[in-house]
């Protein structure tokens, strides 16, 4: 992974296109493996130190962590609420795994087999159960935590526990026993999740001594008295079964099989006088694949990778919004925010976008950055100002005249003054009624956004060029080098099919030089 990430680190320009491909080209490689080994965490946490290290151009590294620009919540955030999409590394393999469980219990279900490429795994799932559960009936198993995997389970690490300890917190979060009504005498009863002895959460194949009596026989789930019987374990039946254990007494055989009956009939919800239902079933190991199981509206044997990842990822918090960062006191609607600022950005090139998204992040380091240093804090123009986002782009006379230039036109249409919340955020930017009418809103906040990302782009490259290339400031160039970027992407947005959009671009597009008259024209003799 850190060779291909030397190979490709000078391949994309902008945040967001690095992000893609650390999706595409670099991660995978991690997948290919994730997907039938464990993925311990210090790999994980060097894979993370490798995607920072790519990310922000630093050197290749997978051993050395460092504070990137931006908040590293948002590295693993989706793009559609802002962040760069990087599949978090834990959560991503434990979905693969996951698909692994799900291709086996998909070909158990339609087929009534074990694949073959499976069945080495499927013969340890039984190691660990008590009470006659086998094969399939791990998936109503508790499945024990902690750092160490202790026996019986220990014969399922180190890959087979991690999946099955996720599968276990996803039935524990969105299953319940009443989703099982449909198969309740098929699913395992001495070691099952949902069915608890008493009050101290005991498995029923533990809390009672004489459970061992009803699963030696092979009595494991209720199909097993059906299939003999022809009916739920009711008292009676159950002193039937007992006939020939040894108890002190008969009192003592009625009691158990008393207990056992009213404990049925307790955790399982189950009139036990009912008739049940009879006919050809499953195995009994391959029964729980097919019972349906469904995570926050996934039906598990049909879900995809990705609707899996979705489900295990927790999103990390972001302890600091950039908004008080960046000077602006008022919180925007992120969620309306950041899906106006993706329609919006089509209509430029990437390396303009990826500055204002940079600057939403507070993800640029200007010198306020660098507040411990006190040599080179202050604007590279010369203001004698601390260089904060505000000042470099908005406040300082460099950026103010590319500003002026590029609103002049634009002054008419708003209502009110644009603000700096405005050109970060598009916070406070209302049009007044009549351009509403005249050109829609829409095509004006396009426009808006061609305008003020030439600005910034501009505006930024500017002042590096002046921080490290010594290049002396100058207004004019930025203006000129602002004007030529927006009528770039103005003029292809008026070639476009939109007639209203196209009236509006033509306010900043200069007028096409008039054909000259005809007898002006050189003769072709």
């Amino acid at each position: 992974m850190a060779t291909r990430c030397k190979l490709w680190r000078y391949r994309a320009r902008t945040l967001r296109g690095r992000a893609a491909i650390l999706r595409s080209i670099v991660l995978p490689l991690l997948w290919y493996t994730a997907a039938v080994t464990r993925v311990p965490a210090d790999v994980a946490q060097r894979v993370k130190f490798l995607c920072k290290a790519f990310l922000f151009k630093k050197a290749i590294s997978d051993s050395h962590g460092f504070a990137g620009p931006m908040a590293e919540a948002w590295l693993y955030w989706p793009t559609s609420r802002g962040g760069l999409g990087l599949p978090e590394t834990i959560s991503f393999s434990h979905s693969l795994q996951l698909c692994s469980l799900r291709d086996a219990m998909s070909v158990a279900t339609t087929t009534h087999t074990v694949p073959r490429w499976f069945f080495p795994a499927f013969s340890l799932f039984s190691g660990p159960l008590f009470g006659g559960g086998s094969g399939f009936d791990i998936l109503y198993a508790p499945i024990p935590r902690g750092l160490t995997v202790q026996e019986p389970w220990l014969g399922l690490a180190p890959f087979w526990i991690e999946p099955l300890r996720v599968w276990h917190s996803l039935v524990s979060e969105y299953c319940a026993l009443c989703n099982f009504d449909w198969v309740i005498a098929e699913m395992p009863y001495w070691q099952n999740h949902f069915l608890r002895a008493n009050a101290r959460g005991a498995l029923t194949g533990r809390a009672s001594s004489n459970a061992s009596r009803f699963y030696d026989k092979g009595y494991v789930r209720l199909q097993d008295f059906v299939d003999r019987h022809g009916s739920f374990p009711t008292p009676s039946l159950c002193v039937e079964i007992l006939e020939n254990t040894s108890f002190p007494s008969p009192a003592k055989r009625s009691a158990a099989a008393g207990f056992f009956a009213r404990q049925v009939g307790r955790l399982l919800n189950l009139p036990l006088g009912s008739t049940p239902s009879q006919g050809p079933h499953r195995p009994a190991d391959l029964c729980a694949a097919a019972h349906g199981w469904s995570f926050r509206g996934v039906d598990f044997l049909h879900g995809r990778n990705h609707e899996f990842y979705h489900i295990l990822h927790r999103l990390p918090a972001i302890t600091r919004l950039s908004h008080f960062s960046l000077g602006i006191a008022s919180e925007p609607d992120w969620t309306v925010l950041w899906r106006r600022e993706r329609s919006l950005d089509r209509d430029l090139l990437p390396v303009l976008a990826d500055i204002k998204y940079r600057l939403q992040h507070n993800g640029l380091n200007v010198r306020l950055k660098y507040r411990h240093r006190t040599s080179d804090i202050l604007c590279v123009h010369g203001c004698g100002v601390v260089e904060d986002a505000q000042h470099l782009f908005w406040v300082c006379p460099i950026a103010q005249a590319a500003w002026d230039a590029v609103l002049t036109p634009f002054r008419d249409l708003v209502a009110g003054d644009v603000t700096w919340a405005a050109v970060v955020y598009l916070q406070g930017l209302l049009f007044t009624d009549s351009a509403i009418s005249l050109h829609k809103s829409h095509n004006l906040l396009r426009v808006f956004n061609v305008l003020r990302c030439s600005v910034l782009y501009v505006v930024w490259l500017h002042r590096n060029d002046c921080m490290w290339n010594g290049t002396a400031s100058d207004s004019t160039f930025v203006l000129q080098r602002t004007m030529a970027y927006a009528r770039l992407h103005l003029g292809r947005l008026r070639q476009g099919e939109v007639p209203r959009l196209s009236s509006l671009c033509e306010l900043w597009l200069p007028l096409p030089n008039p054909m000259p008259p005809e007898d002006t024209l050189p003769s072709a003799g």
